[in-house]
């Protein structure tokens, strides 16, 4: 019975949430609509935008090819129904194309449905929300991104760091699988904050 009551008061406490890529809004979201749960975030790969427009051309920007699966256009549908219609070759394929990645997390990586993947893009990356979501909560919040990561907007994240003493920005040797590729730093980094060091 303490034990349970220990497990209850512990789950009632604020967390830290260690967040990566449209993860990272989505903790942004969390936090902005219950700011009692969360004591900070640690945001790995934000794709944070100061409005649809620039969202829209750093999707573009990252050349043909994730451009074209980043968007809503046809190259993007038909990859997306191979990948559904083709479940374990796509797993297998993208074990292949990101050999540096765990194979589970590569394979997992293929597991979703146009309507989950566009929806998901449309209306939390493109609709660059996630500047409002951010301006409404008050706990720190830590950006990493790697020096190679095409998908952040680093000017952007320095003005934000700016506006409030609460958040900070490192960088991180690396691109944008920083927390599958650095995943005893990326624990290190969650403890510090939790930590308050």
């Amino acid at each position: 019975k303490a034990a349970r009551k220990l497990k209850r008061k512990a789950a009632d406490e604020p967390v830290v949430i260690g967040a990566h890529s449209l993860g990272s809004l989505v903790a942004l979201r969390l936090a902005a609509r219950h700011a009692d749960r969360v004591a900070a975030i640690v945001a790995f790969g934000p794709p944070l935008y100061p409005d649809p427009d620039a969202a829209h051309a750093r999707m573009v920007g990252l050349g043909p090819f994730a451009a074209a699966l980043a968007l809503d256009t046809s190259a993007a549908h038909a990859a997306c129904r191979w990948m559904c219609d083709h479940r374990e070759a796509a797993a297998a394929l993208a074990t292949l194309v990101r050999p540096g990645v765990p194979r589970p997390i590569a394979r997992d990586s293929v597991q979703h449905s146009w309507e989950s993947y566009s929806g998901s893009l449309r209306e939390v990356i493109l609709g660059a929300e996630g500047d409002r979501w951010l301006d409404a909560i008050d706990v720190p919040v830590r950006f990493v991104i790697g020096d190679r990561d095409g998908i952040p907007d680093r000017t952007h994240l320095r003005r934000l760091v700016s506006a409030r003493p609460t958040r900070s920005l490192d960088v991180w040797l690396g691109g944008h699988d920083l927390p599958v590729m650095w995943a005893e730093r990326a624990a290190a980094g969650l403890a510090e904050v939790r930590d308050g060091t």
